[in-house]
């Protein structure tokens, strides 16, 4: 029989509002809501599943590049036209 080690990778800090650190989303979203970026700012993404997960997460990505139309709801800048670099004339 083989000598099989593992080992388990502490949960990263989740970034929030009001650069607020928690591992869980659910509770860092309910007490201090997502992050706002400054424009321009790379945000980083990784996507873990199988390889159709990946794959339609990468379309996903690609399709709202040149940002998307807000839902116009009562909560103001957060639905606002959410904008790219690429929209915004860089590139």
């Amino acid at each position: 029989m083989s000598d099989f080690k593992t080992k388990i990778f502490p949960e990263p800090e989740l970034e929030f509002g009001d650069q607020h650190h928690h591992p869980d989303p659910r509770l860092g979203l309910l007490q201090a809501g997502p992050l706002q970026t400054n424009l321009g700012d790379t945000i980083k993404v990784g996507v873990v599943g199988s390889a159709l997960t990946v794959e339609k997460s990468g379309e996903f990505l690609n399709a709202i590049e040149d940002g998307f139309e807000g839902t116009g709801s009562p909560q103001g800048r957060r639905c606002a036209k959410v904008c790219s670099r690429r929209s915004q004339g860089e590139q």
